[in-house]
């Protein structure tokens, strides 16, 4: 009985459980409930252009190849809830005194010149 306690008082036990819940919450956003409300059609749309292009000449022509580029595009990273996942599992950018620094940037401080100003302190 005691083996079991562990499972929910351990400091190791609840990362590997937050990690868990982290992954079914991925899994729950990029399975299809959040999917664009366009995709399927944008989808078809490329499918026809492949289709049309492949039956209008025995080779594969610029159409076909464009309609390719244009499906590999298709990612969820670049759709708007996939940029905010991006943004906040990316890894840190540079700092040099302030860590907070390379987790959240403000234009403002990017327009000023680089890091060294994001540090100093009349910034």
């Amino acid at each position: 009985m005691n083996s079991f306690a562990e499972l929910w008082k351990t400091e190791d036990y609840w990362a590997i459980w937050i990690g868990f819940f982290l992954l079914i919450f991925g899994l729950v956003l990029f399975s299809g409930f959040s999917s664009p409300p366009n995709l399927e059609d944008r989808v078809n749309k490329i499918n026809e252009t492949l289709d049309l292009a492949a039956s209008k000449a025995p080779y594969k022509t610029i159409e076909y190849y464009r309609a390719v580029e244009e499906k590999s595009k298709l990612q969820a990273r670049n759709e708007p809830l996939g940029k905010i996942i991006t943004g906040l599992i990316t890894k840190p950018k540079s700092w040099s005194s302030n860590p907070l620094v390379g987790f959240f940037r403000s234009d403002k401080n990017l327009d000023c010149g680089g890091p060294q100003s994001l540090n100093s302190p009349s910034a």
